[in-house]
């Protein structure tokens, strides 16, 4: 057992459980506007009717148009450009030729079709619209070749924000498989007994594994061979077995590789809101409830 897994652990627990209630609001949210997405508080099994209790798609169809007019207004044609933010700086003819081409590199980088980039925003899009918070991250490809944009399920991640409002420690639930956890080459040596056995006799059993990302000193600011080791990397990325409680990876960041936009944010949450979807709630249930009474009478 690992003293640092079992205090990010406890930390992880304490952060899941006090979103429970947040986690409930958008399962509400979910079945009346985003029925594909109600699996807060339950689990899908293949072949699940997204949306059997509901008895009206208005409300659906108007979340659908707006998590689709995000992209629509705000990513088209060259919708960003690489600037120091000083006019002085960028109006001189050299600077502004170098930043032109990082421009144009970073377009390519982003828009490359193995990045997955616009399939990430746009599942963003529908989240932010629905629960005012997605949550994306940008990383390397496993070969090193490409960036990688992907999006997570708000449910399997917990975040805390520092003194600024800004959110720098955030845990992710990423339960693995076995087999999985075995192919894992940098994990070798780190796996428990336990896992080592169901990969040969039940590859597909699974085992609670989550990915940490927080800074550096909240972890090891008081190790001074951590900190030659993390030289200038401000945070830190773990992958922790939290059935045993064992660090099975880390590896510095030089930055903040979560993406978490918050719409609403209200003093005291960490979690953010959605205005279109709050203030839409109580319609979003007369118009279902309406709509059954008009169906139970017709039959």
């Amino acid at each position: 057992m690992d003293s640092r897994a079992k205090e990010l652990v406890s930390i992880g627990a304490k952060l899941f459980s006090q979103k429970q209630q947040w986690d409930s609001l958008c399962q509400e949210i979910a079945e009346h506007f985003y029925p594909m997405r109600s699996d807060f508080t339950q689990t899908f099994t293949l072949g699940t009717d997204f949306a059997v209790d509901l008895m009206e798609s208005y409300p659906v169809q108007a979340r659908e148009t707006l998590g689709n007019t995000i992209g629509a207004l705000l990513r088209q044609g060259d919708w960003f450009a690489v600037k120091t933010g000083y006019d002085e700086i960028d109006e001189d003819p050299a600077n502004a030729r170098w930043l032109e081409y990082a421009t144009n590199h970073f377009r390519r980088l982003v828009y490359d079709r193995r990045a997955n980039f616009v399939r990430a925003t746009n599942e963003a899009d529908h989240d932010w619209v629905a629960f005012g918070n997605p949550v994306l991250s940008v990383e390397e490809s496993p070969d090193r070749m490409h960036f990688l944009f992907k999006t997570w399920h708000p449910k399997e991640c917990a975040w805390m924000v520092n003194s600024v409002g800004k959110i720098d420690h955030n845990q992710r639930n990423m339960p693995m498989t076995a087999r999985n956890m075995k192919m894992r080459k940098a994990w070798a040596g780190k796996l428990h007994q336990d896992i080592l056995t169901a990969a040969e006799k039940d590859p597909s059993q699974e085992f609670k594994v989550r990915h940490i990302v927080l800074p550096f000193e909240e972890i090891y600011g008081d190790d001074k061979a951590k900190r030659r080791q993390y030289k200038d990397s401000p945070f830190c990325s773990l992958y922790v077995d939290c059935d045993h409680e064992v660090v099975l990876g880390e590896g510095p960041l030089p930055v903040f590789n979560y993406v978490i936009p918050r719409w609403r944010t209200v003093s005291s949450f960490p979690q953010a809101f959605s205005p279109a979807t709050i203030n839409a709630l109580p319609d979003g249930r007369m118009l279902q409830s309406l709509a059954r009474i008009l169906l139970e009478q017709g039959e």
